[in-house]
């Protein structure tokens, strides 16, 4: 079976430009679609490492964090999918011994519809995450975080938009989905997110499962869903730019996000991707 398709696709009026990075011909209107069953990534379409991120805060000098590490042999293949897998040599971990995995589209899109089939895996101090953000060789000017999991909360996930102008943020929007159906507001409590709970039906489900994750991000408005349910959306600091779509494993430290890993997180862990669809508009 192939692994790329690319076919027209009439999803809108809207004019839109897809972008390669570095460089490819423009396009519009176009469907890609990859089935990670039993295959690992296709090397022309995406990468296996974390690039340079360095262009995007010329001036700061960060941007190029090691924590963890990602390497292209923390990818695996398995029936259910691609596997991100996040492993360490030493029982008690810092964040900095644990190598990770991570794919990187070389496209870069300018709007559409993005979907991504996956499993999160729980253990603390574990954050996947499915995120769109300006290539690594430009000034950050736009990321949208179409999902980010908790390994201690695999009952919550967070979903955002970083308004960045030239590689700074002043604020961001933020919403933490509580897939349980009743709102934690113990959970990080000082959290500036909106928080909502899975509607009644869809509730009573964790990130452990396999959901599909999409966003579709139009000029005006940017809206997510969950299992096919849109749960929040906006139109305020609509990236602009040419983004590109990258799913990894990633760890947080001690205070941030889901706190260090400990024993308790059980690694090796993996994210497991079935599949990633994108469409373009018109």
């Amino acid at each position: 079976m192939r692994r790329w398709q690319r076919r027209a696709s009439p999803l809108s009026l809207s004019i839109a430009v897809l972008l390669a990075w570095p460089g490819i011909s423009p396009a519009v209107g176009r469907e890609y679609f990859w089935n990670f069953r039993n295959t690992t990534t296709t090397p022309g379409e995406w990468l296996d490492y974390k690039p340079s991120t360095s262009g995007w805060y010329p001036d700061k000098g960060h941007g190029t964090s090691n924590v963890p590490r990602y390497d292209s042999e923390q990818l695996g293949s398995s029936p259910e999918g691609l596997r991100l897998i996040a492993s360490s040599e030493t029982k008690s971990p810092r964040p900095s011994d644990i190598r990770s995995g991570i794919i990187w589209s070389r496209r870069a899109f300018l709007f559409g519809t993005f979907r991504v089939r996956a499993q999160f895996p729980s253990g603390t101090g574990l954050w996947p995450a499915i995120w769109l953000v300006t290539p690594p060789d430009r000034l950050l000017s736009g990321e949208i975080d179409i999902v980010e999991g908790f390994g201690s909360r695999p009952d919550i996930i967070q979903s955002t938009l970083h308004p960045w102008k030239a590689a700074h943020e002043n604020s961001q929007e933020c919403v933490l989905l509580y897939l349980q159906g009743e709102i934690d507001r113990s959970f990080h409590p000082h959290s500036p997110c909106a928080r909502i709970p899975l509607r009644a039906g869809l509730a009573n489900t964790d990130t452990t499962r396999f959901h599909e994750y999409k966003v579709v991000w139009s000029p005006k408005r940017v809206t997510w869903y969950f299992d096919g349910v849109s749960y929040y959306s906006t139109t305020s600091n609509v990236p602009q730019m040419p983004m590109n779509l990258v799913i990894n494993l990633g760890v947080s430290v001690k205070n941030q996000w889901d706190g260090a890993p400990d024993e308790s997180t059980g690694l090796p862990k993996d994210v497991v991707v079935e599949s990633v669809s994108i469409k373009t508009p018109r």
